[in-house]
């Protein structure tokens, strides 16, 4: 969910809030690893086209483009 920015401009990950940026935060900070929580450009869940290919974060997913994690929250 994005984050109220008020008169900030948020950038990154800070223009997110709820359960799974704060889970991706403390994890990262435990076991130190680095992540970019970022949108799906079609801004589709996934669902599969006429020629058999998926979109969305499914088809980023199934493809290993751009998606090693994914969540609809």
């Amino acid at each position: 969910m994005y984050r109220p920015n008020g008169s900030d401009v948020l950038s990154g990950n800070d223009r997110f809030e709820g359960f799974v940026p704060d889970l991706l935060q403390a994890v990262s900070k435990k076991i130190g690893f680095r992540y970019e929580i970022s949108l799906v450009p079609d801004s589709k869940f996934g669902g599969r086209a006429n020629n058999g290919r998926w979109n969305g974060m499914i088809g980023q997913l199934i493809t290993g483009v751009r998606v090693d994690f994914m969540s609809s929250s």
